[in-house]
């Protein structure tokens, strides 16, 4: 998808704009985890999904990024790990590489 010049200008203050109404939904942090509220749903586009020593779950979204907020979906319809779980094996399927 083709962006304006106009958004890219933009984009840092709409990045802002996603972590600021992150904060206000915060119920806690525990050694870098941050825990909010689910109540915003946000739709994601990365790369691809890899695996990650650093995560809890062992899995981390490249260069993801929030593209929109979906007002549209409740948080009990989101995606769950086992999702991206499922994600990252099939990312191999059309990679052409194994399952690491």
């Amino acid at each position: 998808m083709q962006h304006p010049a106009r958004y890219w200008a933009l984009r840092p203050a709409i990045d802002l704009l996603f972590i600021l109404a992150a904060l206000a939904l915060e119920v806690s942090r525990k050694r870098g985890v941050v825990y909010v509220q689910p109540k915003v749903v946000v739709e994601v586009l990365a790369g691809e999904v890899q695996k990650s020593p650093r995560y809890r779950s062992g899995l981390a979204l490249r260069f993801a990024r929030i593209i929109r907020i979906r007002d549209d979906k409740p948080a009990r319809e989101t995606d769950t790990l086992d999702t991206v779980r499922g994600l990252y094996e099939e990312q191999f399927r059309y990679k052409g590489r194994r399952v690491e």
